[in-house]
This record gives C-alpha cells, sequence and structure tokens, in this order.
C-alpha cells in the first residue's frame, strides 16, 4: 500500500522509486503485483508519468486510511506496553556513537531493556515506518520519509582511506581528482543510500567520474577490503581503528562533511524517545563542529 501512495503522490515512477529507496524496476514489478491481486489496473501509465484510474483513486482512499491506523497501532502499542524492549536499529561504522547515546539514555531509563539491530539506513527508515524500531542511528540518510524526523548529532570532515602501499598515501593531502583513478569502495545503495549520495556528489561538483570498485555490505567491510588493497574509501576519521596496513589522509578539495542522525517517527511520544531525543541533544551539544554549524546559521547552541 505505501509503494502505491508514494507512486500516486509522486505521479511518477522514477521520484517514487528515490523517495521510496528502490530501484524503480523492483517498484514497478511491486505495483504491477497489486495490480494482479486485485485483477483492476491502478494507474493509467504514460510518458508523462503514472495517473490513478478510478479503481487506483478507490485504491488509495482506503490505503491511506490503513496506512495511517498501522502507524496509530504501532505507537499506541509501544505506548502501552511499557515492559516491551526498546529496540534501537544501528548502521555499521557508528557503534562507538550508539554506546554514547545508549549510555546517555540508560542514565534516565536504567530498567529499559534496549535491544539493538544491526540495520542499514534504507531498512531502518522501513522497520521505523512499520513500528519494528523505536529509533535508527545512521550516516546522512537521503530525503527522509514522510512521517520520519531526523537530529543531527556529529558532523566530521571526509577522509580518504587508503592502502599503506598505495603511492598517494605519501602525501599529506589528496584530490579528488587524483582518487577518481582508484577503485572507490563504498557500501551498496540499498545499505546506505544518503552516504553513498553525497559521497559520488563531491566527485560529480567537480565534473569528476570516479571509478567505483565493487559495492561492499557496509563501511566497516570496505575498511577490511582497503586494508588488504582492494582500492581505498571515503570515510570520517573516527571510523577506522588504527592499522599499520591502513593511512587517513585529509582531502584537498572542499568537501562537505558527513553527519551522524538520529532518526525516530514524527508523531511518536513515548517516554523512551523522548529521552532518546534528549540524548540525542547533549551529544550534539558537546560537538565543536555542531556549535559551530548552529552559530553559522545564525543559532545559538
Amino acid at each position: 500500500m505505501r509503494y502505491v501512495l508514494a507512486v500516486a503522490e509522486q505521479g511518477n515512477l522514477r521520484r517514487a522509486a528515490s523517495i521510496l529507496y528502490l530501484a524503480m524496476q523492483s517498484l514497478s514489478e511491486q505495483v504491477r503485483s497489486v495490480e494482479r491481486e486485485l485483477g483492476v489496473p491502478l494507474f493509467v501509465r504514460s510518458r508523462a508519468g503514472m495517473t490513478l484510474t478510478a479503481a487506483g483513486e478507490a485504491f488509495v482512499a482506503q490505503a491511506t486510511i490503513a496506512v495511517d491506523a498501522a502507524g496509530r497501532v504501532a505507537t499506541a502499542a509501544r505506548a502501552a506496553g511499557s515492559a516491551e524492549p526498546v529496540r534501537i536499529a544501528v548502521s555499521q561504522g557508528r557503534s562507538a556513537l550508539a554506546g554514547l547515546l545508549l549510555r546517555r539514555y540508560l542514565l534516565a531509563r536504567p530498567e529499559d531493556d534496549v535491544r539493538i539491530a544491526d540495520l542499514g539506513t534504507v531498512s531502518q527508515l522501513d522497520a521505523l515506518q512499520d513500528g519494528r524500531v523505536v529509533a535508527g542511528l545512521a550516516y546522512a540518510p537521503p530525503p527522509l520519509p514522510r512521517g520520519i524526523a531526523s537530529v543531527v548529532l556529529r558532523s566530521e570532515p571526509v577522509m580518504a582511506l587508503l592502502p599503506a602501499g598505495e603511492p598517494l598515501a605519501a602525501q599529506e593531502e589528496v584530490t579528488l581528482e587524483q582518487l577518481s583513478d582508484l577503485p572507490l569502495l563504498l557500501p551498496a545503495a540499498e545499505d546506505a543510500a544518503g552516504l553513498r549520495d553525497r559521497l559520488l556528489a563531491a566527485f560529480a561538483a567537480r565534473s569528476l567520474t570516479p571509478r567505483l570498485g565493487p559495492a561492499v555490505q557496509g563501511q566497516e567491510l570496505a575498511i577490511a577490503s582497503v586494508a588488504t588493497g582492494r582500492g581505498y574509501t571515503l570515510c570520517v576519521p573516527s571510523l577506522p581503528r588504527p592499522d599499520d596496513a591502513l593511512v587517513l589522509r585529509p582531502l584537498a578539495d572542499p568537501v562537505p562533511p558527513l553527519t551522524s542522525h538520529l532518526l525516530v517517527r514524527r508523531d511518536e511520544r513515548s517516554p523512551a524517545t523522548l529521552e532518546l531525543l534528549a540524548a540525542a541533544h547533549w551529544i550534539a551539544a558537546q560537538d565543536p563542529a555542531m556549535h559551530e554549524r548552529r552559530s553559522s546559521a545564525g543559532v545559538t547552541a
């Protein structure tokens, strides 16, 4: 139902697929599967986009009610079941930040049973929407779906992580043009869509096309692959652990910093979520880079 609603709202399969973080072909197949199950077409397809049929309009009217009701059911169940575990999703590479968040949280709510799920950003958004987790901790997410809010926890510079034997590792800093000839190892789009898009956009801004290596499952695997000489990756300095096989070098090009976010449902008001938000704001207040960003925006930290 969410897939059909997204296509109906956007009127365009490509835009809807981008919002849902799906391949366009996959979304098209999902919509056609719904139509086959119902036995009626929901959309009229043309070069201009996708327009609802009469059956589609009836479906969307009822699906909107059902999806909203599902969200309220999840919220009500979590609010009523105070003994239920507090499930938080964490993307790879964010375990240290998760530890800081949870330490602050458990100081306020020591009796809570907290469970951690290892999920990429896209999976976190799905889990938040259907109520499987109360919050997610991830790198800069892509444009958030309706109903999801975020708090920026940390802002860190992007650096190049190179194998120690790579000639560029001998330089004090490297340029994106120099790096574009080497295999760039990044998580797959389904694991970290926002992170991947932001890093690739840095090359595109300079009319460069990076040489992409094979997609890796998360940044931890990317770092391990760099250590074995399979290419390089772009990451924040807090991520890689000290290792003789790895060299971290600043970028000579100005590249926007990467941010870490706490993701929550916008309408969620459970005690656990409110305490997580309080912990997130406390962490953000400790980060000098966040103070600088607020000051430059004319906001008092």
